[in-house]
C-alpha cells in the first residue's frame, strides 16, 4: 500500500508514524474485545453441555428409575431387578454403572453414570404385613441428580 493511498500523503513522518501507531492501537483494541467475546462463547457453550449432559441424564436414568420401582412395586427382589436391569448387589444393593451411551458397564472405572437402589424392611406392620421402603439414586459422575423415595407393603407369610 503507498503512503498516497491511505491519505497520509499530506503528512510528516512523524505524523505517519503517529497515525500508524493509532492504527495498531486500534487493531489491538479489536483483537482484545474479539478474544474476550470468544472466551464468553466458549464458557456459555460449555455450560449448555453440562446442562444438557444432566438433561439426558435426568431423562435416561429416570425412565429406568420408574420402571424399576414399579417392577419392585408389582413384587420383584432385588435379585430379580439385578437380573432384570444388569449392575450388580452388594450388601444388598443395586447399583448399575452406565457408560456416556447409557449402556450398562460392569465396574465405575468405565461409568459416567449410576443408578443405586437401596431397599429396606422396616419393623412396622400393617394388616397386610410389613412395610418396604427404599430409595432410586441417579448419579451424573458423583453429582446427585435426582432420588426417589419409595415404599411398598410386603404381605404377610403364610398366606393370610
Amino acid at each position: 500500500m503507498n503512503v498516497t493511498d491511505t491519505g497520509l500523503a499530506n503528512l510528516e513522518p512523524d505524523q505517519v508514524q503517529s497515525a500508524s501507531r493509532v492504527i495498531l492501537l486500534e487493531l489491538l483494541g479489536n483483537l482484545v474485545v474479539f478474544i474476550m467475546c470468544t472466551l464468553v462463547c466458549l464458557q456459555v457453550y460449555a455450560q449448555a453441555q453440562t446442562t444438557l449432559d444432566k438433561s439426558r441424564a435426568l431423562s435416561e436414568l429416570g425412565q429406568t428409575a420408574v420402571s424399576i420401582i414399579e417392577n419392585w412395586k408389582a413384587g420383584s427382589d432385588i435379585e430379580d431387578l439385578c437380573e432384570r436391569f444388569g449392575g450388580m448387589v452388594e450388601d444388598g444393593n443395586l447399583t448399575i454403572y452406565y457408560n456416556r451411551d447409557f449402556q450398562v458397564v460392569e465396574n465405575s472405572s468405565m461409568a459416567r453414570y449410576r443408578l443405586e437402589v437401596r431397599l429396606e424392611s422396616s419393623g412396622a406392620s400393617s394388616m397386610d404385613g410389613s412395610f418396604q421402603s427404599g430409595e432410586v439414586s441417579a448419579y451424573l459422575n458423583d453429582e446427585l441428580l435426582m432420588s426417589w423415595i419409595i415404599g411398598r407393603a410386603a404381605a404377610l407369610q403364610g398366606g393370610h
